[in-house]
């Protein structure tokens, strides 16, 4: 995947539209990432524990998607994190404690 070489990418909204497959492991790279909103896709699979290195993250949505499995505790290095939109999913367990 190409994703991870565009390291200023501030925006990246992928919504309503056919995107299916999981989050390569290189998105997890864009460290200058602030918003993310991928609603209403056909993603699928987990949300990696690599989403804690996404420190300048504010806004994430995931919304409509196929997501499973846990948020990891990692995403309490989101300090920046101001919206937190997991709804339409099939993600179990507790929010984490570090939100």
């Amino acid at each position: 995947s190409t994703i991870g070489q565009l390291a200023r990418l501030i925006y990246f909204f992928v919504s309503f539209n056919d995107l299916s497959g999981t989050i390569p492991d290189e998105f997890y790279h864009l460290e200058s990432l602030t918003y993310f909103t991928c609603t209403f896709t056909s993603l699928s699979g987990t949300i990696s524990d690599q989403i804690g290195r996404l420190s300048h993250l504010e806004y994430l949505s995931v919304d409509g998607n196929a997501f499973t499995g846990t948020f990891p505790s990692t995403v309490g290095n989101l300090t920046n994190l101001r919206r937190f939109d997991t709804r339409n999913n099939f993600f179990t367990g507790t929010i984490p404690s570090e939100l």
